[in-house]
This record gives structure tokens, sequence and C-alpha cells, in this order.
């Protein structure tokens, strides 16, 4: 096959640049900005439900100290109007009291939510793919090389980001694929079975009775 003359390395780097590094490069910032936004969400939530464990808490602390230890209104209360204030206290005590105990429960779910999405780990894998890609694109030819200086640039720059993108891609692969020492092991162990050789056991045929009493025909001999 004839080497790609000038006209057609330009094009394939016109085409290349456009639609696979310039295409990665947007995946790539609209995915960190998603997470980010995605992990600073969750990151928020879990603050707002640590602060409302706390102050609930702490406001269950200061009702119950004012009413109940300091005064002694809503422990024998006399009046109607002494009631119903101290049911509207038992019932604010009760619902800061469900919201310390249900807002930690919150925390810890948004906790669990961000291990299991992992935004932090993926923004890193992506902002450190971003900036291979920029250094991929500083190898990009010039117009000003010759053809063979622009054939070898254009070389490197194409395989330096296919190299960032294959990189990227089998970060994913990492986590589903069996781990090597598993896979030696059982290799191990197949090929330590096939090397065992059960001994084999021979049946011997059932060899026929004799009849100590002898045969009819002998007993009327």
């Amino acid at each position: 096959m004839d080497e790609l003359n000038r006209n057609r390395l330009e094009a394939i780097y016109r085409v290349f640049d456009k639609f696979a590094l310039e295409d990665t490069r947007v995946f790539y910032k609209a995915t960190i900005q998603r997470h980010r936004r995605a992990a600073g969400q969750v990151n928020f939530l879990r603050a707002l439900a640590s602060f409302m464990a706390g102050f609930a808490a702490a406001l269950v602390g200061l009702i119950v100290q004012s009413v109940y230890v300091s005064g002694n209104s809503c422990i024998t209360p006399a009046t109607p109007d002494q009631l119903s204030y101290c049911q509207f206290i038992n019932t604010v005590i009760v619902i800061l009291m469900m919201l310390a105990i249900v807002s930690p429960a919150v925390g810890g779910g948004l906790s669990t939510l961000a291990d299991l999405y992992q935004w932090d780990r993926q923004i890193s894998l992506y902002d450190e793919s971003l900036k291979n890609l920029a250094v991929a694109d500083a190898r990009s030819p010039d117009p000003e090389m010759d053809d063979d200086t622009y054939r070898a640039a254009l070389m490197a720059y194409s395989l330096g980001s296919l190299t960032v993108m294959y990189d990227e891609a089998a970060q994913w692969g990492q986590m589903i694929r069996t781990p090597v020492q598993i896979e030696e092991f059982i290799k191990r162990s197949q090929d330590r079975a096939e090397g065992v050789r059960l001994p084999v056991f021979k049946i011997s045929e059932p060899q026929p009775s004799r009849n100590p009493m002898g045969t009819e025909d002998d007993a009327l001999g």
C-alpha cells in the first residue's frame, strides 16, 4: 500500500482532531462537572444532616433544662393554658428527638451513596485523563513541517491520544476483572488436579459356588 500523501494526512488529522480528540475532551469536561456537582450536593446534604442532628439534640436539652428542670410549670400544670403549653412543648421535644435520630441515619445513607458512586475517584480519573490529552495534543503536527516529519508527528499525536483513551477505559475494566492472584491459584489447582492419578480398582467376577452336599445325581447314584 502506497504511503498517504500530504493532503490525506492533513485530512486525517482534521477528522481525528474534531471527532476523536475534541469529542473526548468535551466528554471528559462534562463528566467532571457532573460528578463535581453531584459530589457537592451530597456533601452539602451530609453536612446539613449532621448540623440538624446536633442542633436538634442541643435544642432538646435546652428545652428540657428550662421547662422541666429549672421550672416546674409542666410537671404539675394548674391551668388549661399551662396544659396546652406543656402539650405543645412535649410535641416539639418529640419532633426534635426524632430529627436527632433520623438525621444521622440520613447522613450515613448519603455517605454510603458517595462510597458507591465514588465521585471523587471519577473526578480524579477524568481530570488526569484530560491533562494527558493536553500532553498528547501538544504533539499535533504543524503545517510547516515537511512530509516525513508531519507523518511522524501525526503518528505520535494519534497514538498518544488513543493511549489516553485506552487507559481511561481500562480503569473501569479493573473493577470487574478477576484478580491475577485468584486466576493463578485456580490454574495451579487445575494443574495439580490433572497431575494426580487416582488408583484404578478392578472388580473381580464372582466365582460359581460349589454345593458341599454334592449334586442330585451324585446323591441318587
